[in-house]
């Protein structure tokens, strides 16, 4: 028996090795149409529908979210029982994403590569379904390049904090005590938000928030306008723009003060002239407000 021989017949082995190896991972893992996914703390059912998994846990399961994804986007929505969902298209994922429950906290990473599915990896979404009503002590999510929404729900936690580094964050409804939402290059747009404290910025884009009720609140861009309808201020709102317009709607009975300062813009007002560096009171000045632009106008509006 030869040397090439030997060798020729390990590398055999070695192969007939894998292939087994990999059928008996495949049909551990697929029942009937069903995959089972087991960790330390957590028993995870998928269940296939044509190429759509599901992912269900129960409420009292989770009580935080953490999102950690590179290329996918990443859905929040309600959900029509009283169980928490994870889906997303089996199809549309060259990379499988890694979904685990751990003290109560459920994960959500970019996964390893999938040899039996290459598919559309960048227009892959994941969604996430919630009972209406339900309440988390931490929403976090962080995307490397990948739009972030939340629609049809009031997304309610102590902390919420939605990043992305190359992509649009678009908020239907928020409610909690502590916000971030953050994109390097994109649209950041909050519909309805309730917050003690809501920290939004964008690199490059524009910022807009509606019905904002907020005890302080910071708006940054560096490369686009920002506009503000808040309902009620209650201490403190710096608004900061580079180069970009400030919008600003404040009701008409609102208790605040107002420092404004534009290096090439102009500066208007329904409640008053302002001058630039120059403080303007309305009623007692309870709110305290802050308006900078480098390169734009600033319109403060009653309504």
């Amino acid at each position: 028996m030869n040397k090439n021989y030997m060798t020729a017949l390990i590398l055999a082995l070695i192969a007939l090795t894998l292939i087994v190896f990999f059928v008996f991972l495949l049909a551990g893992a697929v029942k009937d149409g069903e995959l089972t996914l087991t960790n330390k703390t957590n028993k995870l059912e998928v269940f296939k529908d044509s190429t759509q998994l599901k992912y269900d846990f129960s409420a009292g399961e989770i009580d935080s979210i953490d999102v950690d994804l590179l290329s996918e986007s990443f859905v929040i929505t309600e959900s029509d029982d009283n169980k928490i969902h994870v889906k997303f298209e089996e199809e549309a994922f060259s990379k499988m994403p890694d979904i685990s429950v751990k003290n109560k906290t459920l994960f959500i990473t970019s996964g390893k590569s999938n040899i039996l599915n290459v598919g559309n990896y960048h227009d892959a979404r994941i969604y996430i379904e919630l009972p209406k009503n339900s309440s988390f002590q931490q929403v976090n999510a962080e995307l490397k390049s990948g739009s972030i929404k939340v629609s049809d729900i009031e997304l309610k936690a102590e902390q919420v904090s939605l990043k992305s580094h190359s992509g649009s964050i678009k908020v239907e409804s928020v409610n909690c005590e502590d916000l971030t939402a953050k994109s390097l290059s994109g649209q950041v747009k909050i519909e309805s938000l309730v917050a003690k404290d809501a920290d939004c910025s964008s690199l490059s884009g524009s910022i807009k928030i509606e019905n904002l009720i907020a005890d302080n609140f910071t708006a940054d861009s560096k490369s686009g306008s920002i506009e503000i309808t808040a309902e009620k201020l209650g201490k403190t709102a710096k608004i900061n723009a580079i180069s970009g317009s400030v919008k600003l709607a404040l009701p008409k009975n609102a208790d605040f003060s107002l420092t404004c300062s534009s290096t090439s813009g102009s500066l208007k007002s329904d409640f008053g002239k302002l001058k630039k560096g120059v403080t303007f009171k309305n009623k007692g000045g309870k709110a305290d407000i802050s308006i900078k632009t480098t390169s734009g106008s600033v319109k403060v509006s009653a309504i």
